[in-house]
Parts: C-alpha cells; structure tokens; sequence
C-alpha cells in the first residue's frame, strides 16, 4: 500500500510487529523498517470500534484515538476449520492431528496443510504450519501415502516475509532461534506489504 503511496496507519495490540512470532528484537526492527517508509506505527493498543455510513470511514482505538479512513485491512489470524474432521470421527485439537505419515486417527484418512497437526519425529510432537510451502509439499507425501507409500512427512518449517527490500527467513518451530533478516534483496521483490498475522 506503501509503493502505491497510500498513507498506512498500523493498528497493533502488541509493542512491536509479529512479537509472538519472532520476539521483541527482531519485532522492533520490522517496526523500524515500517516506520522509514513512512508507515504510521500505532502499537499497544486495539481497534475498539468501526463507524461509518455504509462504509468504514473512521476507526476507534482503546487508548481514544480515532482514526479517519477510507478502507480497513483486517488481520486477526485464523482458527483451523475441524468440524467436518470431529464429525467424521477423527481426533482434533488445534488442527486434525496427524501421525508422521500425515494420516489421521482413523485409517485411510488423511489430512494436509493448515488445518493438519502433524508429528514431527524429530521433535517429537505435533504442532501446525501455516505456511503455503507447507501445504504444498504435505499435499505430495499425503497423495503418495494414500496409496500406500508409507513416506515419513520430515520437512523442517520453514517460512520467510519480504518486507520492502528485507526478506526474513524463518527455519524450524523456534524461529526466535533460528531466523536471518537480509535486506536489498533483489529487484524483483514484491512491492506489497503482508499484514501480520500472528498465529
């Protein structure tokens, strides 16, 4: 919104962008970098209120600003859809758990992506990755294991955010740990700005 020149306000209850991701440190320097293009930082506070006649026009914030408008882009994460799975019987929690082989509490049944939480062996728990590459290549080794392939879903998470001319990758379930952030990264890089979403 940035490269378009439209004048950006960012709302955020947390004290710096994607805090609950990568931490306050690497959160700040995100901020840093929003902020040298001119993109207004609001953080520590909420949207508390939309108004407006038929359209947004104005936003309200918990500490009492209000925020004059003429569109809102609203990114509050996602909840994973398991109904469909709990109804057919299949075990979920914060997702369709998944064993290694990406097949879920009854067999021949299987699940990818988002929605799936899957068992790494190599940690020895599950968790999901929201993450289009992850949803991508679960999809192969699920297709492969319906038809009895029997192959170990390992991939190590990964993920990455360009951000101006910063691309930040993440590797791993910690990526407070194990994170790199390169700037003037090539000339291609997208010009948009993605919305945090910090799940």
């Amino acid at each position: 919104m940035r490269a378009r020149g439209l004048d950006v306000t960012v709302v955020d209850p947390l004290t710096v962008p994607l805090e609950r991701v990568l931490g306050v440190e690497v959160g700040a320097i995100y901020r840093d970098i929003h902020a040298a293009q001119g993109v207004r930082m609001l953080s520590g506070t909420r949207v508390t209120a939309f108004e407006g006649a038929g359209a947004v026009e104005r936003v309200r914030t918990a500490d009492g600003r209000t925020l004059d408008c003429d569109f809102v882009v609203v990114g509050v994460g996602v909840r994973p859809r398991t109904a469909l799975a709990a109804e057919g019987g299949v075990y979920v929690d914060d997702g369709v758990l998944v064993d290694e082989y990406l097949q879920t509490s009854r067999p021949g049944v299987f699940a990818a992506g988002d929605v799936a939480m899957t068992r790494y062996p190599y940690l020895a728990r599950r968790f999901r990755v929201e993450h289009w590459a992850n949803a991508l290549h679960q999809g192969q080794v699920a297709a492969r294991n319906m038809l009895a392939r029997s192959e170990v879903y390992d991939r190590v998470p990964y993920f990455y955010s360009d951000q101006y001319d910063a691309r930040h990758h993440l590797t791993g379930r910690e990526p407070r740990r194990r994170s790199s952030l390169r700037r003037g990264i090539r000339s291609d890089a997208p010009q948009a700005i993605t919305a945090p979403n910090d799940h």
